[in-house]
């Protein structure tokens, strides 16, 4: 069950102002100003825990936090028809999800008046799993997005989102890290605008493309009909990330496939290497 925490009043936090330019931010101060929040925090891994500990520092915040294994007890007990004691006694102003992995049910969403989840995709592409695999493959841009919790799974209306660059060099992997970092950065420097209204969400974005986890391993099958050599070494470098692999089967032996892509700085009208 989550706790209700004391917080920190030193922030050095940069706040971004109407004019787009930044500006150093004390949230302890500028909460002073502003009715006390009610957060309900629902975070896991690396980057729930550094926004929560961003969160912390605002004395303007009462916050209850939840971690995917105690809602997950929260759920087994109640069988998902109504929402845990703690959420629907807190009514907090904001449900915040920071790389959370759970679902969040109809019966937890109208306890709360704001939501806002951290989605680790350029939505509308790639909503649901693996996005980081799916945006190689299907060659669509990438990045990071805060956006409304609804029914739709990833598609609430867009608060704010920031793309990520993608070359030949990335893998999902590589992307996956470099979203961990951009998820962190981009929550800090919106959330004092998304808080006080100055970003409001837009309309829900249809189209796109979303992907559940079941679709993970068949894709990641290098098939040997023909295929172009852009669609092999975009499956390879997708599926390449945290000891997992692109595969392929050969007379009955699967083998697990993956490679290493640089940018090749030779003088283009040189030799690659001297001839003897």
């Amino acid at each position: 069950m989550g706790t209700v925490m004391e917080h920190n009043p030193d922030c050095d936090v940069m706040d971004i102002n109407p004019e787009g330019i930044r500006k150093p931010c004390n949230c302890a101060q500028s909460s002073l100003s502003q009715p006390t929040k009610k957060i309900a925090l629902l975070y896991s891994g690396p980057v729930g825990e550094k926004i929560r500990d961003f969160l912390r520092r605002d004395r303007g915040l009462i916050i209850r936090e939840c971690l995917p294994e105690n809602w997950r007890n929260d759920y087994d007990d109640l069988g998902c028809r109504v929402a845990p004691a703690w959420l629907r006694d807190l009514a907090p102003d904001w449900l915040i999800c920071a790389w959370w992995p759970i679902i969040v049910p109809d019966c937890a969403l109208i306890c709360c008046t704001h939501t806002i989840n951290i989605h680790n995709s350029l939505l509308p592409w790639c909503r649901g799993k693996h996005p980081n695999f799916w945006s190689i493959i299907e060659g669509v841009p990438y990045g990071v997005t805060l956006h409304e919790v609804t029914r739709r799974i990833d598609g609430g209306g867009i608060y704010v989102r920031q793309s990520l660059s993608v070359d030949w060099t990335d893998t999902g992997e590589t992307l996956h890290r470099r979203a961990l970092d951009l998820a962190v950065d981009l929550f800090c420097r919106s959330w004092p605008a998304i808080v006080d209204g100055t970003i409001r969400p837009g309309a829900p974005q249809y189209g796109g493309s979303f992907h559940q986890s079941n679709e993970l391993e068949s894709a990641s099958e290098i098939p040997m009909g023909v295929t172009t050599g852009r669609e092999v070494l975009n499956i390879i470098r997708a599926r390449q990330a945290y000891r997992h692999a692109a595969w392929f089967v050969d007379r009955g032996e699967r083998y697990k496939v993956t490679l290493t892509i640089q940018t090749d700085d030779t003088p283009k009208n040189g030799p690659a290497h001297p001839i003897p």
